[in-house]
């Protein structure tokens, strides 16, 4: 390898330290990523380590093998960017794609915007699998690649940390995405749903193991202030059992109706998704078909 170098990695491998946000993922790897930016001055930058490479052209890209790793059984996992550190007077944004490959399979992962530092970074509205929610793949072990693009100005130094997250039991959470979703045509009614409350699930836009929900109550025009109210949203297997629960403390909008917008995510087959307020309890079944994207609602 070049002892003029483009980026900075090192490799150190840590096992099975918890966990994600509110998945229930294990981290099976960690990759520190770090290096200095010397963009524009000339110099000749001598890493310390084989595969470490320093920044030194405005643009760029690298690709680099870190080795293989195993993954112990069929499951889900997902690559996550945390620990970003910057010094100096710099711009930087660095993007990355994970290659995970074997002589059966390949699995690619993009990670936009691991860094973004006095940059515009761009990247799609989409969640991605594997990098925004969990990515199903077979047990096995596997070559890891990384490739990194930058762009980058002025002269400091960098490092962020790519903790790699394995799962093998269903991935679950829940999480508020606003208020009022926008076009909810094609959305369906919860059974038992009113023209006080409802509980709506969008069909139309699933995303990886993602859906869409919607429950609000109505409770008009009046003169007393409205207290906050809490919604409960539960799944749960189709035998009752709760695999996740999470209560939002609801305030009320213009004083009038009670309303939340979230996006729920599990990679169990099938399940359902139960809202609970006070006295109201509504549940909707939705069933995952061929680990494709369709969805069937009942």
């Amino acid at each position: 390898m070049s002892t003029r170098i483009l980026l900075g990695l090192i490799l150190s491998i840590i096992i099975l330290t918890p966990y994600v946000s509110s998945l229930i993922m294990d981290i099976l790897a960690k990759y520190r990523v770090h290096g200095i930016i010397d963009v524009g001055s000339g110099s000749n930058i001598i890493g310390e380590y084989d595969i470490e490479l320093n920044i030194t052209e405005p643009k760029g890209s690298r690709e680099i093998h870190v080795g293989s790793i195993e993954i112990p059984e069929d499951g889900d996992i997902m690559f996550r960017v945390i620990d970003r550190v910057i010094n100096g007077d710099v711009s930087l944004t660095i993007n990355g794609v994970a290659e995970l490959y074997n002589t059966a399979r390949k699995y690619e992962i993009q990670m936009p915007c691991m860094i973004s530092v006095n940059k515009s970074c761009y990247r799609t509205a989409c969640l991605i699998p594997g990098y925004d929610i969990p990515l199903e793949v077979e047990k096995g072990i596997y070559n890891l690649t990384f490739k990194f693009v930058w762009e980058a100005e002025g002269k400091g130094s960098f490092s962020f940390t790519i903790a790699l997250y394995f799962s093998r039991q269903p991935s679950v959470y829940i999480e508020k995405i606003g208020d009022i979703p926008g076009d909810t045509s094609g959305w369906v009614y919860a059974e038992g749903s009113t023209r006080s409350y409802a509980l709506l699930v969008n069909t139309t836009k699933p995303e990886g193991y993602s859906i869409e929900a919607w429950a609000w109550i109505f409770i008009g025009s009046n003169d007393i202030e409205l207290e906050p109210m809490n919604f409960t949203f539960q799944i749960k297997t189709l035998d009752e059992t709760i695999v996740y629960e999470k209560t939002f403390e609801v305030t009320p909008l213009n004083n009038t109706y009670y309303t939340i917008h979230v996006r729920v995510m599990t990679d169990l087959n099938k399940y359902k998704l139960v809202w609970i307020s006070g006295d109201i309890k509504l549940e909707i079944q939705i069933t995952r078909e061929n680990n494709n994207l369709n969805r069937t609602f009942s």
